[in-house]
């Protein structure tokens, strides 16, 4: 109804790979409530104010129907008091009945009320003014209480977040294929695409860029898959392939700007230049990948660092977005990144 099955799928099968629901029918089903009653955002299909407030009543009412929640007694009736307004009484009645009383209006033992009464005023006003004091003392107290508890609170379910995603992510680099098995026609494809629009080149590149394109064109019309017509213009133009190289990576890199911190997105962006080439060649510990991999290290720890690495070199060559956002995530439960 609301188009999020593809949203479902997606989120069923992180839940599943992270090891959090085991049984592909309950992650299923666990994902599509996640995604009506708004506790997931859906990536493929955005809802509108309306819809998502329809999808969250119906996410609801799925839940009360699948767990027997209570519901409103049948025989109450709404119109069982309406007698109530007839028997109001009469607007001046009870002005008349006072009338008719007769009573006898006391001026002359109410003359000395006056000074009585400023006096329990005044007594009253000390009292009230000690009370307040107390009173806003204690509110502070409480506020001061209440800020440390939930400082306290929002720590703990940051680290309980957090050591979740850490997890989370070990198991995606345990699972995740290498750099080795990267698709290189994908990562072919997607510098042929992009180095069509070379606006965002400097001019003094640009014509470096264009010799580049025009000789991988060429090989590409000529019948050449994306990864070898790559290959024909970088022999044919080496500082236009390693030009349109890195401004690929500079934008794929700013896609993740909000997801990743400095030296992820360092690593990352250096991940993508090495697995375009398809070979490291001093391996990961020399060049642009060793030093950005030695930072990453300094501010992740050898053992979260070497997860994260392996997670980012993988959505590097493979674009695989679902990566970067574990890494996100993580980022996001130590307060590294904004939500």
């Amino acid at each position: 109804k609301y188009g999020l099955r593809g949203d479902t799928q997606r989120l069923a099968s992180q839940w599943k790979a992270s090891g959090w629901i085991s049984d592909a029918d309950q992650a299923y089903a666990a994902a599509g409530m996640s995604l009506l009653t708004g506790f997931s955002s859906p990536s493929y299909r955005t809802l509108d104010d309306q819809q998502s407030h329809q999808a969250q009543i119906l996410g609801y009412q799925l839940l009360g129907d699948a767990f027997n929640a209570p519901q409103a007694d049948q025989s109450w009736n709404a119109n069982q008091n309406e007698s109530l307004k007839a028997n109001a009484p009469e607007t001046g009645r009870v002005q008349a009945n006072v009338e008719q009383a007769n009573l006898k209006v006391p001026h002359v033992e109410t003359e000395s009320l006056n000074q009585r009464a400023q006096a329990t005023i005044h007594s009253a006003k000390g009292k009230i003014a000690g009370g307040e004091a107390r009173v806003e003392a204690q509110h502070d107290r409480n506020l001061a209480e209440r800020e440390q508890n939930s400082k306290e609170g929002f720590e703990q379910l940051g680290n309980i977040k957090a050591e979740r995603f850490r997890q989370s992510i070990a198991a995606a680099a345990n699972d995740t294929p290498s750099a080795a098995e990267a698709s290189y026609n994908y990562l072919g494809g997607s510098l042929y695409n992009s180095v069509k629009n070379i606006e965002a080149v400097g001019a003094g590149s640009q014509q470096f860029v264009k010799e580049f394109w025009t000789h991988a064109n060429e090989a590409y019309t000529k019948g050449a898959d994306y990864w070898d017509a790559i290959k024909y213009g970088a022999s044919q133009s080496y500082s236009g392939f390693k030009e349109a190289t890195k401004n690929w990576a500079d934008q794929r890199v700013n896609e993740v700007a909000d997801k990743l911190t400095p030296s992820q997105q360092v690593y990352y962006r250096a991940a993508m230049i090495d697995a375009f080439s398809g070979i490291a060649v001093y391996g990961d510990n020399a060049g642009d990948l060793g030093y950005a991999k030695r930072k990453l290290l300094d501010e992740e720890g050898s053992n979260d660092g070497n997860n994260i690495a392996e997670l980012l070199k993988s959505a590097a060559g493979q674009n695989r977005n679902d990566l970067i956002n574990q890494v996100a995530n993580y980022n996001r439960a130590r307060g590294l990144v904004n939500y």
